[in-house]
């Protein structure tokens, strides 16, 4: 069995549940993970039930250092990830690890197919942030560091967990974080970047579709990238990721996609029951509670969301 692996806090509960939605259909010969901070027994039985593979889900919070510090809009479930040798015996090689601000439109056999060479990890070259130079890398100056040294964004990584080990990758990451915290923009996405020096597989971006890819109105950083591989990318997006802080469930997202994450969210959530699941920002997500009297159209409503059709090719 392929394995995945998630790794979230009681506020990306409902995000979670939209990815699995997603992944109906795609998910044969899989089995999920899910490193867990904080979680409810209802949030956890409610992620199980809707997951389209089998499922375990293990508590971490007391595995990730209380100092470790949250980073804008990432907390300190985001370190979680860095732990992920200790959940896997030496049978399973391979790990796929998927962010929960994400939509999946393709079977992920290519990333477990994939020739890693020589790598511990294979991602995305980042888009808007491609080098430790642009705005929010690394502090290249300060680490003596190359500033064109290419940049991953760790929403989707593939992990050969031999020469995960083997290059002691979590053990470098700590002393990262714990030596630089108070410089620390993108939580152990920096670490990992600072420990990979831009030494890793890259994956074609259709893999990981950040959100300033929608269109062609192109980032200067496209260029990392063949035009056949920026076609895939916009056409043809197999994950679809809302990275950054306006995400779909926040109000303040424009995204093209936010339209498809809600219709997902409400194929999850009967609106029609008179009941209301609380949103991503609070933490009894998934724990429902009788509506009290609301006016006319409140903004859970359905038809605030209307479906529509999808705008990429199955």
């Amino acid at each position: 069995m392929n394995q995945v692996l998630f790794c979230i806090d009681k506020r990306m509960v409902m995000p979670l549940l939209v990815v699995l939605r997603s992944m109906e259909g795609l998910a044969d010969g899989l089995e999920i993970t899910v490193l867990s901070v904080g979680l409810s027994d209802s949030q956890k039985a409610g992620l199980i039930a809707r997951s389209p593979a089998p499922m375990r889900i293990i508590e971490i919070d007391d595995v990730i250092p209380q100092d470790f510090p949250d980073c804008m809009w990432l907390t300190r479930a985001a370190y979680g990830r860095l732990w992920v040798e200790d959940f896997y015996d030496s049978s399973v090689e391979r790990v796929v690890y998927l962010d929960s601000d994400i939509i999946v439109r393709d079977k992920l056999d290519f990333l477990f197919e994939i020739d890693l060479e020589e790598h511990a990890i294979g991602a995305c070259q980042a888009m808007a942030l491609a080098h430790f130079k642009d705005e929010l890398g690394l502090d290249w100056r300060r680490l003596n560091l190359d500033p064109w040294t290419p940049y991953i964004n760790s929403g989707v990584l593939v992990i050969d967990l031999n020469k995960y080990r083997e290059q002691k990758i979590r053990e470098r990451c700590i002393e990262f974080i714990r030596d630089n915290k108070e410089h620390l923009n993108l939580a152990d996405q920096d670490a990992l970047n600072f420990v990979l020096l831009g030494k890793f597989k890259r994956l074609p971006p259709r893999w990981n579709q950040e959100s300033v890819s929608r269109t062609r109105e192109l980032p200067v950083n496209y260029k990392i990238y063949t035009a056949e591989e920026i076609d895939d990318l916009v056409d043809r997006p197999a994950i679809i990721h809302f990275n950054g802080s306006k995400k779909p469930w926040s109000g303040r997202s424009n995204d093209p996609y936010a339209k498809d994450w809600l219709a997902l969210r409400d194929e999850i959530v009967d609106f029609s029951r008179g009941v209301r699941v609380m949103i991503p920002t609070n933490s009894r997500l998934i724990e429902e509670r009788p509506l009290r009297k609301e006016p006319p159209n409140p903004p859970w409503n359905r038809e605030n969301y209307p479906r529509g059709d999808s705008q990429v090719e199955s």
